[in-house]
C-alpha cells in the first residue's frame, strides 16, 4: 500500500533557499597525495596549489563547438587567486564564484623547470575538468577536452623544448599553463550529475573548473602508458596488459638522438609485505611507436589469498620497461672532420628504466541460485548480502573535492563500523584515491554512471508516474525515440557523450578489485537504450555485474531487480527468477541536527524531531529489511551516508562532525 501522506510530505515545493550555513568537516586541507595509486611513479611534481584566474564573458561559442577556441588573455587579466583543485564555487577555493553558461573560466599558473635530459618526455595530467576546456603551455595549444568527470593527459615535451629554446634568444620568462573552461551546468544536455545552478532539496550545488588533481609526470622515452590488470583466481592466474609509448627523438631539446635497438617488459607479483611471488619478462618490438604487451602469469600456490571486506588482501605488482638505446650526434654537433665509422659503432650504450608500482586482488563477482533456487549475489562464489548506502560524494567547504584522504578514510571507516559492506557512488566518478581506499580497507563500491540529457527532467516520467502507478516500473520501452523526449534522451550529443563516457569509465575503473557493479541509469533520468548499453558493458567487462536501470522502467536486462522503495512496505522485488532482486534505494529518514545543518529547511522521506525518534526507526528499518534475506532479497543500498545541503537523510551530518546512529 502507497504511504500517501509519506509522498506528499517529501514532494519537493518551490521556496526561499536562503543562505547557505559555513560549515567545515574536521580536517585540514591537504591534496597533495600521489594522485593515482595503482600506477605509481618516483617523478612526478603535484601543480595543485595557488593559481591565478579571470572570468571572462562571452556571447560566442568558444569551446562548445569544434576547434571553436578561445584567444588567450592578456596576462594581466589573471589578478584573482584559486585553490586547486578545488572549483571556484567552493569555498575551499576562495574564489566564491557561481560560474555561468556565458562565461570563460581562465587559469593560470607558472611550470616548474623540469629536467629532460637524456630524452626524458613531461606528460601534463588532469584528473577531472569540469566541462569543456583547452590547454596551453606559453603560447602552444597542446590539449583539448570535454567531459567533467574523465581525466586527460598530454605530452607537453615539445611546447617545453620550443619555450626553452626561445630563451635563448629572448629575455627569459616563467613560462606559464594557461587553462580555459567553460560550463553550461544544467542548462545544457551534458553528463552533470546532481548540480544544479539553482540547487534544491535533492540537486545540489553547481561546479565548474578544475575540481581533482593537476600534476607533471617525467617519464623516460619509451615510458608505460597504462595498465590493464586481470587477475583470475579460478584459473590462477594473472594478465596484466601493459601500453607502451616509444616516442620518436625530441629535436628541440636535445641534439643527441637515441634510436631503441631493445625493449623488453618484466613483470612481479609480491606479497602484501613485498615478497617475490613469481616474475615474467616478455620482449618487445623496439620500432614500433605504440605497443600492446601482455603478461601472464601463473600462481605459484593453488589457493591464492581472495580479497573480501573482511579481509582486502590485495597483492603488489611491479612493472618494469628497459630500453637500450644508442646515441647518434645530430648534424648540428657533428664534427668538422669526419669520425670514424668504427668508432661511431663504439659509442656506450644509454639504458632506461621506466618502472611503476600497482596492486592487485583475488576475488569473483557472480549470480548463483542458493538451495531454494533464489538468485544470489556472490562473492567468491558464495552467497553474500548486500548492505549499502547512497555515497554521493559532497563536502560543506570543497563540495565534489574531499578536503583530504582523511575525510575519504572517515567516510568509509565509518560506514564499515556501522554495519554496512557496500557504498554506492552515486552519479559521480570520484578521485582514483576514494577507489584505492576501498580497495585497501575493504568496502564493496557500486559505482553509478553520471546522469545528463534533457533539464529539468519530465517530473510525470522520472517521479510522479512510477511513484503513483507501480504497474509502470516494466512497462516503458526506452528504446522507442518517441519516448526520449519523455525520458531526458532527445539529444543526440547527449546519448554519444554518455555512451563515450560510460566506455571511459569502465576502462578507467576497471583494474580495482572494490567495484563489483556498474549502475547505468537512475530513476529514467537521461535514460535510452539499455539493453544495448547493457550488452556494451559487458562486452567490456564480463567480470562484473551490471544494474541496467535502477528505480523503474526495467528493460529485463542487466543482473538485478533494481527498485526504489522510499514509499510502500518493504518487500522482495520480483519480475522473474532470473536475476537478483535488489532495493537499491531506501529508507531517506529524515533528521536535521542543530548547529550541523546547510539550511533551515530540510529534505527527506520520514522527518523525526529528536536524535532518539530518529535511531529507533533507523534501526527498525534496518532490521526490517535485512529481514527480507530469507525472502530472496540479495541487498539493499540505504539513502545515505550523509547529509548533503538541503538533504538531512543522512546518518551522518554534512559536516561529518555527528554521527546519528550514534548521537
Amino acid at each position: 500500500m502507497l504511504d500517501v501522506r509519506r509522498v506528499l510530505s517529501s514532494a519537493p515545493r518551490k521556496h526561499d533557499r536562503g543562505i547557505m550555513a559555513d560549515l567545515t568537516t574536521p580536517w585540514p586541507i591537504e591534496t597533495d597525495s600521489y594522485p593515482r595509486p595503482q600506477m605509481i611513479r618516483k617523478e612526478w611534481i603535484c601543480l595543485n596549489g595557488w593559481w591565478t584566474y579571470y572570468i571572462q564573458k562571452t556571447n560566442k561559442p568558444y569551446l562548445r563547438q569544434k576547434n571553436s577556441i578561445p584567444p588567450l588573455p592578456e596576462a594581466k587579466r589573471f589578478c584573482h587567486r584559486i585553490r586547486v583543485p578545488f572549483s571556484p564555487e567552493a569555498p575551499a577555493s576562495e574564489a566564491h564564484h557561481l560560474l555561468k553558461p556565458d562565461e570563460i573560466l581562465w587559469y593560470q599558473r607558472q611550470l616548474p623547470d623540469c629536467d629532460l635530459s637524456g630524452g626524458k618526455r613531461c606528460i601534463l595530467h588532469f584528473q577531472a575538468v569540469d566541462y569543456s576546456c583547452a590547454c596551453w603551455v606559453g603560447t602552444k595549444l597542446v590539449a583539448q577536452h570535454r567531459g567533467g568527470y574523465t581525466a586527460f593527459s598530454c605530452d607537453i615535451t615539445e611546447a617545453l623544448s620550443l619555450a626553452a629554446a626561445s630563451k635563448t634568444t629572448k629575455k627569459s620568462k616563467p613560462l606559464t599553463l594557461t587553462l580555459a573552461v567553460v560550463d553550461p551546468s544544467d542548462q545544457g544536455h551534458q553528463l552533470r550529475g546532481k548540480q544544479r545552478l539553482n540547487p534544491s532539496d535533492i540537486w545540489y550545488s553547481a561546479q565548474s573548473g578544475i575540481w581533482q588533481t593537476v600534476w607533471l609526470e617525467i617519464v623516460p622515452p619509451a615510458y608505460i602508458r597504462s595498465l590493464k590488470i586481470l587477475p583470475n583466481p579460478d584459473e590462477r592466474k594473472l594478465t596484466v596488459r601493459a601500453a607502451i609509448i616509444n616516442t620518436k627523438p625530441n629535436k628541440n631539446a636535445h641534439n643527441h638522438v637515441h634510436n631503441h635497438t631493445s625493449l623488453s617488459l618484466s613483470l612481479v607479483l609480491l606479497t602484501a609485505q613485498d615478497q617475490p611471488l613469481a616474475r615474467k619478462t616478455l620482449s618487445l618490438n623496439p620500432q614500433a611507436a605504440t605497443i600492446p604487451a601482455n603478461l601472464e602469469l601463473n600462481l605459484p600456490h593453488p589457493h591464492p589469498r581472495l580479497w573480501s571486506p573482511d579481509d582486502p588482501y590485495c597483492y603488489h605488482l611491479e612493472i618494469t620497461l628497459d630500453s637500450v638505446s644508442y646515441q647518434r650526434i645530430s648534424q648540428a654537433e657533428a664534427p668538422s672532420q669526419p669520425e670514424d665509422p668504427a668508432k661511431q659503432e663504439q659509442k656506450s650504450p644509454f639504458h632506461y628504466t621506466d618502472s611503476v608500482s600497482s596492486y592487485c586482488a583475488f576475488r569473483t563477482i557472480s549470480l548463483n541460485k542458493d538451495s531454494q533456487g533464489q538468485v544470489r549475489f556472490c562473492l567468491n562464489h558464495k552467497p553474500y548480502f548486500l548492505k549499502g548506502l547512497l555515497d554521493q560524494g559532497y563536502w560543506p567547504e570543497s563540495l565534489m573535492t574531499a578536503p583530504s584522504d582523511q575525510a575519504l578514510i572517515h567516510d568509509i571507516q565509518t560506514a564499515k563500523d556501522m554495519g554496512f559492506n557496500m557504498l554506492r557512488k552515486h552519479i559521480k566518478v570520484e578521485c582514483d584515491r576514494w577507489y584505492y581506499l576501498c580497495d585497501t580497507m575493504g568496502i564493496l563500491v557500486w559505482q553509478d554512471m553520471v546522469s545528463g540529457g534533457d533539464s529539468p527532467y519530465n517530473v510525470w516520467t522520472s517521479s510522479r508516474i512510477p511513484t503513483f502507478f507501480q504497474f509502470s516500473w516494466n512497462h516503458l520501452p526506452d528504446n522507442n525515440p518517441r519516448l526520449y523526449a519523455a525520458l531526458g534522451a532527445r539529444n543526440r550529443d547527449f546519448r554519444r557523450e554518455w555512451t563515450e563516457t560510460c566506455q571511459t569509465v569502465v576502462r578507467s575503473l576497471s583494474n580495482h578489485p572494490c567495484i563489483v557493479t556498474w549502475g547505468l541509469f537512475n530513476e529514467a533520468w537521461g535514460q535510452f537504450e539499455a539493453r544495448k548499453a547493457t550488452a556494451m558493458v559487458g562486452r567490456l567487462d564480463p567480470t562484473r555485474l551490471i544494474d541496467a536501470t535502477s528505480g523503474w522502467y526495467d528493460q529485463d536486462c542487466g543482473d538485478f531487480i533494481s527498485v526504489h522503495n522510499y514509499f510502500r512496505p518493504l518487500t522482495v522485488p520480483r519480475f522473474g527468477r532470473k536475476r537478483a532482486s535488489l532495493i537499491s534505494e531506501c529508507g531517506g529518514l529524515t533528521y536535521p541536527v542543530p548547529g550541523h545543518s546547510s539550511f533551515h529547511q530540510s529534505y527527506g522521506y520520514a522527518s523525526y524531531q529528536s536524535g532518539a525518534t530518529y535511531r529507533t526507526a533507523v534501526k527498525q528499518f534496518l532490521n526490517t529489511i535485512q529481514s527480507l534475506e530469507s525472502q530472496g532479497l540479495s541487498g539493499y543500498i540505504y539513502t545515505q551516508l550523509s547529509d548533503i545541503e538541503e538533504e538531512t537523510n543522512g546518518l551522518m551530518t554534512y559536516d561529518r562532525r555527528v554521527n546519528k546512529l550514534l548521537g
